[in-house]
């Protein structure tokens, strides 16, 4: 009778944690996706937060960001973390450092993303903003808006990019909608507002 006893709490036993492991693997899974989804959402938050601070800059100054250079699309926006004497500056706008000394590429501080960059260029379809959507010289036509850019890298994928794109578009199409990717180079492009001065 002890025996029987024994065999059946050994039994009981292997149940129970038969059950505890497949509830660890399925809290484990959904805890992966919670991580996967909070990176999302942080990457999103600090999408509007650049956008945020062109806004501001732009209200502040009355003036577009500067072209990088004088020429071409890439936006100066060093102007958004230091002051260079525009008047009516009132930032900084956001709190981050320039990608090796680069005033168009912006470091959030603890983003997942590599970097920020802005553009300027139209609308219309485009893989790349550059050469089709825009002139070369800091104008796109009209109308002309900010996109931002995030470069896939380190902890931020291809993957990534691309899910954010479907997420913000709600469907997958590269080269068209609010967002972009450029595959080429692991880039993704979000629309932000028209510019001032087009």
């Amino acid at each position: 009778m002890f025996i029987k006893k024994g065999a059946m709490f050994g039994l009981d036993a292997r149940i129970a944690l038969a059950i505890f492991g497949a509830l660890s693997v399925i809290s484990g899974a959904a805890l992966y996706s919670a991580i996967q989804e909070s990176k999302y959402t942080k990457v999103l938050v600090e999408l509007n937060e650049v956008e945020k601070a062109i806004e501001q800059y732009i209200l502040d100054t009355g003036n577009d960001l500067p072209i990088y250079g004088g020429s071409g699309f890439s936006m100066d926006i060093e102007e958004l973390i230091a002051d260079s004497g525009v008047q009516g500056w009132n930032g900084p706008y956001l709190s981050g450092k320039m990608l090796s000394g680069d005033p168009t590429k912006l470091v959030i501080d603890g983003s997942d993303a590599t970097y920020f960059k802005i553009k300027n260029a139209t609308s219309s379809a485009w893989d790349a903003p550059e050469p089709t959507s825009g002139t070369g010289d800091g104008t796109c036509g009209s109308p002309c808006f900010y996109w931002i850019e995030i470069q896939s890298g380190g902890v931020f994928s291809l993957n990534d990019i691309k899910y954010l794109e479907e997420r913000i578009d709600g469907s997958v199409n590269l080269s068209e909608g609010n967002a972009r990717v450029y595959e080429a180079v692991g880039v993704m492009y979000v629309k932000a507002f028209n510019m001032l001065n087009n």
